[in-house]
């Protein structure tokens, strides 16, 4: 069974429900859960650790126990135990996460210290946070962000605006090129400078700093791939706007990769907190690539850009890393809710900057 096919089925007919309907559904899920209530007791009396277990490991279980209030372990433990599990690599790149305050179902956490990293590798770091936060507490119902971590020793992407996160400090300008402290390849000791190459972990969707030698010996392990080196600018794709509401994106920027592990189609749309995933439907994807026959992605390395934020809208295949740089562009430039209209220019800026680099040698 394709348990999230099937929940996706339950929620496209719930929305069709009447009145009559949704007094059925409720009293339904009344029942299940009066039921459900009555085997958990049953079980935390009279079942065995490894039954436990082997229940809350199981996700759809886990799932249904959470929408019913009756997973036995705390939201604040799962919160805490999806911290500890990005504290070795947050410590690793010179930074810190730790949980404030847990209140009405929304966590605070405080980032800290210096990541000591590019912008792409610190994008895909925070996004591991807010990965780790809703596989651990998928019941949690807002996260409060306070801080930021400091920008990279070596500066900056090319259009970034270095503004505060909300609620963080002030700007922090990059340190000059004559100060900068040497970063550390992640693979070994090997210290590397600020123009350094990148692979990207495959299941993580991390991007890793490394040095030349462990590029070369890496690059072909099954858990990492080379990022992209290709900068394509495509003028004439065209993505209508019914093609772009299938991909239920709330705004009008984002970058598309193929994974390689899940054999889907990833999205990832910035936000002034990280960048936020979801999963396409390929029939969409699809359709955008059969109306344009350019659009030809190298999977995990490289992705699309789309920005509708522009006018007329810009496309461009960039190298992963990249993609994830534009994660930090927005952030540092986001203001208010609506993020100003400082986002929109940066974004544009970024991409032109990207556009007239020369390819890097992979």
């Amino acid at each position: 069974m394709d348990t999230e096919a099937l929940l996706a089925r339950v929620g496209e007919l719930t929305a069709q429900l009447d009145e009559a309907g949704e007094e059925l559904a409720g009293a339904l899920m009344e029942l299940y859960g009066e039921a459900l209530e009555r085997i958990v007791d049953a079980v935390a009396d009279e079942g065995s650790d490894a039954l436990k277990a082997r229940l809350l490991d199981d996700g759809t279980i886990a799932s249904v126990l959470l929408m019913h209030g009756l997973y036995p372990v705390p939201l604040e433990d799962r919160v805490r135990e999806a911290l500890e599990s990005v504290r070795p690599y947050m410590e690793s790149h010179g930074g810190a996460v730790e949980l404030v305050s847990l209140e009405d179902g929304v966590a605070r956490i405080r980032l800290e210290g210096h990541c000591r990293g590019c912008s792409a590798s610190a994008s895909t770091l925070e996004l591991g946070i807010r990965q780790a936060l809703e596989a651990s507490a998928p019941d949690l119902e807002g996260l409060v962000v306070d801080g930021v971590l400091e920008e990279p020793t070596h500066g900056p992407p090319p259009g970034a605006i270095l503004l505060p996160m909300a609620g963080g400090a002030a700007p922090v300008a990059p340190a000059p090129a004559a100060h900068v402290d040497e970063q550390t390849c992640e693979l070994c000791p090997i210290g590397i400078s600020g123009e350094h190459k990148h692979l990207i972990h495959l299941e993580e969707r991390r991007i890793v700093c490394v040095c030349a030698t462990c590029w070369a010996l890496r690059s072909g392990d099954a858990e990492f791939r080379p990022v992209g080196n290709r900068r394509v600018w495509l003028d004439d794709l065209q993505i209508t706007g019914e093609q772009w509401a299938a991909f239920a994106i709330p705004i009008g920027l984002a970058f598309f990769m193929i994974s390689s592990v899940t054999g889907s189609v990833i999205a990832l749309y910035p936000s002034p907190a990280g960048a936020t995933e979801s999963e396409l439907d390929l029939r969409a994807w699809s359709s955008v690539c059969a109306a344009n026959p350019e659009l030809q992605l190298e999977p995990d390395s490289e992705a699309l850009v789309v920005n509708r934020l522009a006018d007329p809208p810009q496309h461009m295949i960039v190298p992963i890393d990249a993609a994830y740089g534009l994660v930090g562009v927005v952030k540092s430039s986001w203001e208010g809710i609506t993020g100003g209209a400082g986002v929109a220019d940066a974004v544009a800026q970024y991409l032109e900057d990207l556009r007239a680099r020369p390819a890097v040698g992979a």
